[in-house]
């Protein structure tokens, strides 16, 4: 027949075992609330940026993806000549200024923007990356600066 004692010490033993299993739980349900909340903030984060950019810059010649993952800025849509009159410098002078905006936004140094201006045609698409967000960007004399970012 069990004595008291030993009673009471399964009993505990039950309850430092439930404790276990709920303390695992919240470690788990919190380490699943950062992660999707980390997802949340990238994705509205990156929608709010580029609205703000939108707002400030209407003349931004810019496209967004359907998913809002990626938005493209170029400074030069049309591909037009900057020599003639189908060339518009509002188009482009705002495309550079929502990209420079874009670029401190996403958190990316101001060395990226000269990067950018420095880049040619010969050296193809360029990359840089920030802790959440892609940029990547081409230039042609003929085309202009082509810039997208993309959330990692």
């Amino acid at each position: 027949m069990p004595t008291i004692h030993s009673v009471f010490e399964i009993a505990r033993k039950t309850i430092q075992a439930k404790k276990r299993i709920l303390l695992i739980a919240l470690v788990l349900l919190l380490v699943v609330s950062v992660f999707v909340g980390s997802s949340i903030y990238k994705r509205n984060y990156f929608s709010h940026v580029v609205s703000q950019m939108l707002r400030q810059y209407p003349f931004a010649d810019s496209g967004v993806g359907s998913d809002g993952s990626y938005l493209i800025i170029d400074t030069n849509p049309n591909d037009a000549d900057p020599d003639s009159v189908y060339y518009n410098s509002v188009i482009a002078n705002h495309s550079l200024a929502g990209i420079k905006f874009v670029n401190k936004k996403l958190g990316f140094s101001s060395s990226v923007s000269q990067k950018m201006l420095a880049t040619t045609a010969l050296m193809g698409r360029q990359t840089d990356e920030s802790k959440h967000f892609r940029v990547s960007w081409t230039y042609h004399p003929k085309s202009g600066l082509e810039v997208m970012y993309e959330r990692k």
